[in-house]
């Protein structure tokens, strides 16, 4: 089993993803009310090395060269905590880049992007997805609970400078939530900052599983369409993912994604070619490989039983 990459996993905007994962579980920036991937245990500003850069290659090298004939679409930075805290993040994605023929990516809180060594880090990836779920600070603060040395103003000032000299693709991802940053208030004021950021798309989002919190409510498609009028920039509403390549994952893989957050059930009967509820089931006994389930918005979710 691989320590620090996982997958490949449907991305339900970037298809079928090899994800890289640099930080320990749940070492993070934020204490989302929304994280799939639950809650922050290690909540810090520090950017250090969590493991080690050779280790990170040869895993890659040996996943590529057993897979060759089966490929991701796109290898992603991410997993269960925030990527830019990793002090070797621009190391990775350089040789990454150099070893591999596919776009990279990097999902981000965007808590530390207003620090010169992380935007030379990140400068080289493709395509990078920050997060901006609100620009004020006590909303900021009720739905992404961050470090408290960390401030919106700051975030929403590094973006801005990120955006003149990030020379890919920029997509603006928001999590809107019922009744915490959806009022039309908030929600002009972010298309405000958006236009200033002038990223390639925003990526509206919701809470479309099973978060830190149990009472976090999401927004239909409806309403965020609706919601999309209201920005300048092209808005996209994040659905369903979409994958062109058939990859099918063996225990281990899937044991890994499970591990790091929840998967409904949809996906992973698309990963393991599987007809139904009970035959996934019986791969998971035969396996090995406790779960727990749960529900949110009348949709199963399956995560590795702690």
């Amino acid at each position: 089993m691989y320590k620090t990459i996982f997958g490949p996993v449907p991305s339900r905007r970037l298809g079928m993803s090899l994800g890289i994962d640099l930080t320990p579980h749940k070492t993070c920036s934020f204490d989302c009310i929304y994280c799939e991937c639950g809650a922050t245990t290690n909540l810090t500003n520090i950017r250090k090395n969590f493991v080690d850069s050779a280790l990170v290659k040869n895993e890659l090298l040996i996943f590529f060269e057993k897979n060759i004939n089966n490929l991701p679409e796109i290898l992603t930075f991410s997993g269960s905590g925030e990527p830019t805290l990793a002090k070797n993040l621009g190391e990775i994605i350089n040789f990454c880049k150099k070893n591999f023929a596919l776009p990279v990516c990097v999902l981000t809180n965007s808590s530390l992007i207003n620090l010169e060594d992380v935007q030379t880090d990140l400068i080289n990836a493709d395509i990078v997805i920050p997060s901006l779920d609100a620009v004020s600070q006590d909303i900021f603060e009720k739905i992404d609970r961050p470090h408290n040395s960390i401030k919106i103003e700051n975030i929403i000032n590094g973006l801005i400078n990120f955006r003149k000299k990030f020379k890919g693709k920029l997509y603006i991802e928001i999590v809107i939530l019922k009744n915490i940053n959806d009022s039309i208030d908030e929600l002009k004021k972010i298309s405000e900052i958006v236009d200033k950021i002038q990223p390639t798309a925003v990526q509206l989002n919701t809470a479309v599983r099973p978060g830190t919190i149990a009472d976090i409510q999401p927004l239909s498609f409806e309403e965020l369409s609706l919601i999309a009028k209201l920005f300048n920039i092209r808005a996209q509403i994040v659905s369903t993912f979409k994958a062109n390549t058939n990859i099918n994952l063996q225990s281990a893989a899937l044991t890994e994604l499970l591990n790091r957050r929840y998967c409904n059930l949809n996906d992973l009967l698309k990963l393991l070619d599987l007809n139904n509820e009970q035959d996934l089931q019986f791969f998971l006994k035969q396996n090995n490989i406790a779960y727990q389930t749960k529900i949110q918005s009348s949709e199963k979710f399956y995560k590795i039983q702690k």
